[in-house]
């Protein structure tokens, strides 16, 4: 059942976190050259992959969007003060109502940009919330060896 409830979900997930990785070009994040993918990682000062460990989405009150809210551990800094193994909390606005659902992401792992470093829930915004993919590693990883 859990297998079929994330087969269900997994378009959603995708939708909230956005997929722009997963159909780059072989060795390219995002589809972008490297100058360009290092201003991009420039206006943040954090970049870490994260693999859930809790989730919960559930409606606004009175408004046509939802709220995810995801646990998480850090599992592979690449750029930043977030460490392995430090425990995140975020929250995304989902620009759709969604059914309320708990823990259907367990186990997904995603890369954030964020500027903030803190032991309270953040929020993220479409563009800081990516699908963790072993081709975006291996281009994250590139490009940010390559600002260094």
């Amino acid at each position: 059942m859990v297998t079929i409830r994330r087969c269900l979900l997994l378009p959603m997930i995708l939708m909230a976190v956005g997929c722009a990785s997963v159909q780059s070009p072989e060795g390219s994040w995002r589809g972008m050259d490297v100058s360009d993918a290092l201003e991009v990682l420039g206006r943040y000062s954090n970049v870490f992959a994260v693999r859930i460990t809790a989730d919960h989405i559930e409606q606004a009150s009175n408004n046509p969007w939802s709220i995810a809210m995801y646990d998480g551990i850090v599992i592979k800094p690449y750029k930043g003060v977030w460490q392995k193994d430090e425990r995140v909390a975020f929250t995304q606005r989902l620009d759709y109502v969604a059914l309320p659902q708990t823990n259907v992401a367990v186990d997904v792992v995603v890369v954030l940009l964020t500027n903030v470093h803190t032991n309270e829930a953040f929020a993220v915004d479409a563009g800081e919330l990516e699908l963790y993919t072993p081709e975006g590693d291996k281009a994250l990883s590139k490009v940010v060896a390559a600002g260094r």
